[in-house]
């Protein structure tokens, strides 16, 4: 039985080095091999959050908003109540100017987090671009965390 425990921190320490492997490479830009490493992990485990979460990053800065959005549909799954992960996939519907359906998300996230600096911004974007309103600086851009 001692055996079992420790091949199974084994595993548990090889999953989070893989995740923070992930995040590491997204965080430098190469996001090739943190898509390869995500779908490795989601072969193994196809609804892990992490790996979901990590690959709808991927394809949010590849500005594919349709996949993204399926990526975080997936990590919302495993836990509803991820503000980072609703303020992302409502980037990915501002993307697809869908403004409605992100001020939702830029909402869900507040609900959870109420002083979520990012979704605050991205919502007053949201409802800016919704009015056809010109933006007024850069600075104000959406934040794809």
């Amino acid at each position: 039985m001692a055996s079992k425990g420790k091949a199974r921190c084994a595993v548990g320490t090889e999953y989070l080095d893989a995740i923070n492997t992930a995040a590491s490479l997204l965080r430098e830009g190469n996001l090739e091999e943190v898509e390869r490493l995500c779908l490795s992990l989601l072969q193994a485990q196809p609804a892990d959050f992490n790996a979901s979460q990590l690959l709808g990053l991927v394809r949010l800065q590849q500005r594919n908003a349709t996949e993204a959005i399926s990526y975080f549909d997936e990590a919302l799954r495993a836990q509803p109540d991820a503000y980072q992960v609703l303020n992302s996939r409502g980037n990915a519907l501002q993307l697809l100017e869908r403004y409605s359906d992100a001020i939702e998300d830029y909402d869900k996230a507040l609900s959870c987090k109420s002083d979520y600096a990012p979704a605050l911004a991205n919502r007053g974007n949201a409802l800016q671009s919704s009015s056809g309103m010109p933006k007024r600086s850069s600075a104000t851009t959406a934040r794809w965390h």
